[in-house]
């Protein structure tokens, strides 16, 4: 499996395992998302390397807001840079939470 799901009390933890994120691995998030469509989400990719589908990452991240839900990115530092800066995102789990928290204060 690509993918390690953690479910926590407001937040689904989604840890990818591979280096590389190529458009399976996408179509497969898209689907396993489905089954979470009232969750926020917390993608963490820390292993990969270059993040070449920012374009999917950006669509995926927009219908979570849509929906008044959060979709946040947690990455390494440098892979962070390859993506917009409309997406919500950040370096650690500790920043990632905070934004969390402060886009469920916004929707109150």
């Amino acid at each position: 499996m690509r993918y390690q799901i953690e479910e926590r009390e407001n937040h689904i933890l989604i840890q990818f395992l591979n280096e590389r994120l190529i458009d399976d691995d996408i179509r497969v998030l898209e689907e396993f998302l489905e089954e979470y469509p009232k969750e926020n989400i917390i993608l963490q990719l820390f292993l990969v390397r270059s993040i070449r589908h920012s374009n999917a990452l950006k669509k995926l991240h927009d219908s979570w807001q849509k929906r008044d839900l959060s979709f946040i990115i947690l990455a390494k530092y440098d892979v962070l840079e390859d993506l917009s800066d409309e997406i919500s995102k950040a370096s650690t789990e500790t920043g990632a939470l905070e934004i969390l928290q402060m886009q469920e204060l916004e929707r109150q």
